[in-house]
């Protein structure tokens, strides 16, 4: 298990920061079970993942930010393997910009926000009765696509918009389901300090 990240400022240009990162783990362990009548039992799980990731800040405020994890994972149990691969990509654009004053006279400052994910994993099994192939059991895709706002409303009010759009494919059930939601939410602080 391991972390590695390096990162850079520049002084002039559009480009302010950048920042690479590299995580990466391993892990394996096994149990052995004695048996009075047959062979022993044996579990053991083998996992391996890496997740490269970079990050780049924006002269005018523009944050940029993407991600890539890669797992591979084995389990064997009572001479039964079961193997999956799952990779996961991820991306974040944030920015914050004050509104016009034909909108607020006090040009309050807006977070906004948009994000990326994307999932695929892969399940097969690998029977101990000599199969040759890896019989695929489970196969899923999820894309998910939110978009976000945000600004103080009042010294003790913040208001948020968030819309979110997801796809789940379960590919092995061909079964596919798509799903949109929109959220507004406020937040009221009460802490005596505000009011002073």
């Amino acid at each position: 298990m391991g972390n590695v990240r390096w990162s850079r400022t520049f002084r002039s240009g559009p480009l302010a920061l950048l920042a690479l990162g590299t995580a990466f783990r391993r892990r394996e362990g096994s149990s052995l079970q004695a048996n009075r009548t047959g062979p022993n039992a044996v579990t053991s799980i083998k996992s391996s993942s890496i997740g490269p990731d970079v990050q780049l800040g924006l002269r005018n405020g523009i944050s940029l930010s993407a991600g890539l994890t890669a797992l591979s994972q084995n389990n064997l149990s009572n001479g039964n393997e079961t193997q999956l691969d799952q990779k996961d990509i991820t991306g974040a654009l944030n920015y914050a910009f004050r509104l016009p004053r034909s909108i607020s006279r006090a040009r309050r400052q807006v977070r906004s926000s948009v994000t990326y994910l994307q999932t695929a994993a892969k399940t097969c099994l690998q029977q101990g009765g000599g199969a040759v192939d890896c019989v695929l059991i489970s196969d899923v895709r999820r894309r998910e696509v939110r978009g976000g706002l945000d600004t103080d409303l009042l010294q003790t009010l913040t208001g948020g918009l968030q819309v979110d759009y997801s796809v789940n494919d379960a590919r092995h059930l061909s079964r596919r389901t798509s799903q949109i939601s929109i959220i507004a939410s406020f937040q009221l602080s009460l802490f005596a300090g505000d009011y002073r």
